[in-house]
């Protein structure tokens, strides 16, 4: 009997941390895969050469994006690589209708849609004629709060059932083509980082003032990290410098002069730019990143920087409130929920009772009676709330008790489970009561084992 006991008290401590486990409530993470469409707009039919170089910009973008989220976000963006004649009505031109200015991301994508299904992340469109606007990134959809920005949703405008999240222009395909440094992808691809970021970054707070009156002040006088926002080791993708400072000895700090072209795997994106991207973990939250103060920013390289303050995600927090995914819904709260069991020995089976209902997820709720310890298939009720609603739970005298509780799913994935009460009655005069699972009850189920021992 001892040994027997021994056994099963080894197993409860199993248990107890199972269902320790169980009684969590889980909720929607943020995004962490993503897909990108390429289109090269051209004048007449690709040529095979530019087509082939898109294909080789769309294969290191996907591998340039995860290295610089840390492997943390991923970007599938050899997925549609296509290419079509640009008609005109998606060139924007000058008052002559002589000179091309610009792309119109309407035409162009409904042309696109017209053989891709609508489940794109970002489509970044390059082209093989010269246009004059610079790299750029279009928010077409943001349900994030928090970050700066709106939130808005002009997916219908470029004939996107909501899916369609940002337009990347990435210009002219041949614009490096001669270049003496022979990196001409790598020269395309760095905009792609830093305008994708744009989905994101860099919206909070004020532009840098440097004299203790704005906010935050990690940003310059548009949606780019100021300056003198330190990235050391690595070169960030949203700065207009390369992020990095070493100091002169004086107390004053200059910027690191680097090659004009640096390898991809230098890229990575600051804390600030991970956790509005909405993948930093919490314990970075309070790491502090230096701030120079590098007099006009337009002047690079700086050479006499100044120390000004520290800054970490905390303190946009703190600024914006959290960051918050406004189509996400409120996370499942199972405190007014309630199981409890009564077991009758006797009969060989188990009248469960649940009383309340959960508050937040998406309705309907789908509750299963479940066990730790044993299989038996779990009882469904599908309903939004109850009261009083019993249960048959057959699993073979008391021990279908311990570890038994009630799981809960809403419509949109989320879950709880609630641990149930127990009483145990028997045939025999000797009762015992279970107030809980997690209640001191390893001795009460060693008395119940006992207890069923002498009645057999």
């Amino acid at each position: 009997m001892n040994k027997f006991r021994s056994l099963f008290l080894t197993g409860s401590v199993l248990l107890v941390f199972a269902i320790a486990a169980l009684v969590q409530s889980h909720h929607a993470e943020a995004q962490t895969k993503y897909k990108m469409g390429f289109i090269l707009l051209t004048t007449g039919k690709a040529n095979t050469v530019d087509l082939a170089k898109v294909r080789k910009v769309a294969d290191v973008f996907s591998t340039a994006f995860s290295s610089a989220t840390y492997n943390l976000m991923s970007m599938d963006a050899t997925a549609s690589v296509v290419s079509f004649p640009a008609t005109k009505d998606m060139l924007i031109k000058d008052a002559s209708g002589q000179t091309i200015t610009g792309i119109d991301y309407a035409p162009i994508m409904k042309r696109f849609y017209a053989s891709n299904n609508d489940t794109f992340d970002f489509v970044s469109v390059l082209t093989d004629f010269p246009v004059p606007s610079a790299d750029s990134h279009n928010i077409v959809k943001n349900t994030i709060k928090g970050i700066g920005l709106q939130t808005n949703d002009d997916t219908a405008l470029f004939g996107s059932h909501g899916f369609l999240k940002g337009l990347n222009f990435g210009g002219y395909i041949d614009l490096f083509a001669h270049n003496a440094s022979n990196d001409e992808i790598n020269l395309l691809v760095v905009p792609m980082l830093h305008e994708t970021g744009h989905q994101w970054c860099c919206y909070v707070g004020d532009p840098f003032q440097g004299n203790g009156t704005a906010k935050l002040e990690i940003r310059n006088q548009n949606s780019h990290y100021y300056s003198g926002l330190d990235n050391t080791p690595w070169l960030d993708p949203m700065s207009e410098g390369d992020g990095q400072f070493a100091p002169n000895g004086d107390g004053t700090f200059k910027s690191i002069t680097l090659p004009n072209i640096k390898p991809l795997s230098l890229y990575k994106y600051n804390n600030f730019s991970l956790y509005l991207m909405g993948v930093l973990d919490k314990s970075k939250f309070a790491q502090k990143y230096s701030i120079y103060n590098v007099g006009d920013y337009t002047k690079w390289p700086y050479m006499r920087a100044t120390f000004y303050k520290t800054i970490s995600v905390n303190d946009i927090i703190a600024v914006e409130g959290n960051r918050v995914d406004s189509t996400q819904p409120a996370s499942l709260n199972t405190g007014s929920l309630s199981c409890s069991v009564a077991v009758s020995g006797g009969n060989n089976h188990d009248v469960w009772t649940f009383t309340g209902s959960p508050t937040g997820g998406t309705l309907p709720y789908t509750y299963s009676l479940k066990n730790v310890g044993y299989p038996g298939g779990p009882i469904t009720i599908n309903q939004s709330s109850f009261t009083g609603v019993p249960g048959v739970y057959n699993q073979g005298y008391n021990l279908g008790v311990t570890g038994t509780y009630l799981s809960v799913t809403s419509k949109d994935g989320q879950s709880a489970n609630v641990p149930c009460s127990a009483t145990v009655s028997a045939p025999s005069p000797k009762t015992t009561s279970l107030v809980s699972p997690f209640s001191d009850f390893t001795a009460a189920v060693g008395s119940i084992i006992e207890s069923w021992f002498h009645w057999k």
